[in-house]
């Protein structure tokens, strides 16, 4: 008996990080694709047994049409290498830290600092860091019989102020707007401020402002769905100004009814309202 999944396509849509049926009975759609950031076709092969990777079928054309370039094509292998571990540091610098800190402490505890009238340099490890330090006031040749000179004069040199590098820049709260609002697993939150009806055949104007989880204007590509994505929705893809908001027409070309509002921001899909189309 014939497999009924044998004449069945989906598209893998890595705007929504989703399939999307293509034609033939609709049944359980192939594994997440090893490559999730490209847009890409699978047919079921009844012989095998598997999903196989094809040409893009005639929604995925469509899709990559629409975006104008926002897809790309998948990785050939199927599985993903794991990234190669960091090599350690070599065990010579390790031996060398060690060695110099040994030193170091040798020299204070014998109190060779307290009699020298040089400056001595202190060398660490990477980052190089150099300290001077001044020697202990040089007894007179009075006190000391063995002397036969007096000390050389010790000058001061000026210190750089130390700032703290890893200190980061505060920034300012963003004011949250009035409207239906979603909050994100990783704490960003989108508030969607633009109106829930729109006229068949018009544009909707829809505007979002989105806030990221340290309080700022968040960054990036945004997608903007009006409608079901595995019936006909429709897609408008922008950028987020400076301030962290958009503003986007949507076509409302859909038949009159009620449709949801969603979004794909980094790979996450929210809903945000539900839009009337008359």
């Amino acid at each position: 008996m014939d497999d009924p999944r044998a004449h069945t396509t989906y598209t893998w849509d890595p705007m929504s990080a989703g399939w999307v049926h293509e034609r033939g009975p609709e049944s359980t759609p192939p594994p997440q694709p090893p490559d999730v950031h490209a847009l890409q076709s699978y047919f079921f092969d009844p012989d095998s047994k598997e999903w196989i990777r094809t040409v893009l079928a005639p929604m995925g054309r469509e899709l990559a049409a629409r975006w104008q370039g926002a897809h790309r094509i998948p990785d050939s292998g199927l599985t993903t290498a794991p990234a190669a571990e960091p090599a350690p540091p070599p065990t010579g610098s390790r031996v060398g830290l060690v060695f110099a800190i040994v030193v170091l402490l040798t020299l204070s505890g014998a109190g060779v600092f307290a009699s020298q009238s040089n400056l001595f340099t202190v060398v660490s490890a990477a980052p190089m860091v150099v300290a001077t330090i001044a020697p202990a006031a040089t007894p007179s040749p009075a006190a000391d019989p063995v002397a036969t000179e007096p000390a050389a004069p010790v000058t001061s040199e000026p210190v750089a102020a130390v700032t703290n590098a890893s200190a980061t820049p505060r920034v300012p709260p963003v004011i949250v707007p009035a409207g239906p609002r979603t909050t994100l697993p990783e704490g960003t939150v989108i508030v969607y401020t633009g109106p829930t009806s729109v006229s068949r055949g018009g544009f909707l104007p829809a505007s979002f402002s989105v806030i990221a989880p340290n309080g700022g204007p968040a960054s990036g590509d945004l997608t903007i769905v009006l409608g079901d994505l595995q019936r006909d929705p429709r897609l408008v893809n922008g950028s987020l100004d400076a301030r962290g908001k958009i503003a986007l027409d949507v076509p409302a070309t859909l038949p009159v009814g009620s449709y949801a509002l969603s979004i794909v921001y980094k790979g996450s899909r929210a809903f945000l309202a539900t839009v009337v189309v008359r």
